[in-house]
């Protein structure tokens, strides 16, 4: 994801969970602004974990996909919780001991990226940390006697 897409990302994701808390105030409180926070979550989280992560010479493709699926990972959880008819009960359906849409925050949004994400971390870590080179550059930025 390029600087550009995640900045974007970001900035589209805060326009909508402004939104959200906006639409909070407008009279019998409409049911769209719990969609904006959704959207606005699954953009703004994924752009600031790819400008954190992003290096200025490398790209992943995997490490893309995964805060694709993270993006993902965050609609259909939390949109699964609100689209989901409210009707819990003593015999209602449990998932791992959880109503479904208690489970779908939990397991969907919590625990799927809780594994996926370190681990493509782990993987591509080789290929995006930073070069002796670009520590050599750090530390020759810090002194100010040197030249880079």
């Amino acid at each position: 994801m390029s600087r550009t897409m995640s900045l974007a990302a970001c900035a589209a994701g805060t326009l909508l969970i402004a939104i959200a808390y906006l639409s909070a105030f407008i009279p019998g409180g409409p049911s769209w602004g719990v969609w904006c926070m959704i959207a606005g979550l699954a953009l703004l989280c994924p752009g600031v974990m790819a400008l954190g992560t992003r290096h200025r010479s490398r790209r992943s493709t995997l490490l893309n996909v995964a805060l694709v699926l993270t993006a993902v990972a965050l609609a259909v959880g939390f949109g699964l919780a609100v689209a989901l008819p409210g009707s819990e009960s003593a015999t209602s359906l449990l998932v791992l001991g959880f109503p479904v849409r208690a489970a779908s925050v939990l397991y969907i949004v919590g625990v799927a990226p809780l594994f996926v994400l370190p681990a493509v971390y782990a993987i591509t870590f080789d290929t995006l940390t930073l070069t002796d080179d670009d520590i050599a550059r750090v530390r020759a930025a810090r002194r100010p006697d040197s030249t880079p």
